[in-house]
């Protein structure tokens, strides 16, 4: 039998595949991925322990700097509660580690809309803490 063309049931595999491959890569090729308050803030906990853990081994000061503008063009939100000899303009501050695992303390806030999760660190163990309001 010679046949021209395709049937209906061809048609209709080769539609809900290129559906499901649609769904899964077209979020992955979005050019501003939707950057949210949970991940902004467990990435700065890990560089704030980071920062820590290198002041202590190395007996030295450190400080990791946050640009809460540079957040903001990202959809967040981002309120910085830290000490005032941390500020660097209206925008950036940041929190210092001593050698001895103390730090200047503070608290930065990230809010996506959604939720907001605050990332706080204890001024005298420098232990870093994140809480989901």
């Amino acid at each position: 039998m010679d046949r021209n063309g395709f049937t209906l049931i061809e048609m209709l595999v080769v539609l809900a595949v290129l559906g499901l491959a649609v769904a899964v890569f077209a979020p992955a090729m979005r050019k501003h991925p939707e950057i949210s308050a949970d991940s902004s803030a467990r990435s700065l906990a890990a560089a704030l322990e980071r920062s820590r853990s290198r002041a202590v081994a190395g007996n030295t000061e450190t400080r990791t700097l946050v640009d809460a503008r540079a957040r903001a063009e990202n959809g967040l939100k981002v309120v910085l509660d830290v000490a005032v000899s941390e500020v660097e303009g209206e925008a950036v501050g940041g929190i210092r580690f001593y050698p001895d695992g103390s730090s200047s303390g503070g608290r930065i806030t990230f809010d996506d809309g959604r939720a907001a999760v605050t990332v706080g660190v204890d001024w005298l163990t420098g232990g870093v803490d994140v809480h989901r309001q």
